[in-house]
């Protein structure tokens, strides 16, 4: 059996695939995964979360999974300085 070629991607996936906005896309995933990583340190469910981010469960369960509209941007990046900076460390 012949070995296939691969290629090495760059540091933007998004970027590699195409993606109009790869950027934008990069960061709300970072995003995305960082406020899904808060929630699990917590050991908020996906209800608890909602209730301290002011939104319906639905929403977190598609922020968690990465399923961000554009309107999540501005949001998650104000909560996730909020959570930065209220923390006592």
């Amino acid at each position: 059996m012949a070995k296939k070629a691969h290629v090495v991607g760059g540091s933007n996936v998004f970027e590699d695939l195409g993606h109009p906005r790869p950027a934008e896309a990069l960061a709300k995933a970072e995003l995305a995964r960082k406020i899904g990583g808060i929630i699990e340190r917590r050991g908020l469910t996906q209800a608890a979360a909602a209730a301290i981010l002011e939104v319906d469960q639905p929403k977190v369960s598609a922020l968690i999974r990465g399923r961000l509209a554009s309107r999540w941007t501005a949001w998650c990046g104000s909560w996730c300085c909020w959570e930065v900076t209220s923390r006592s460390w």
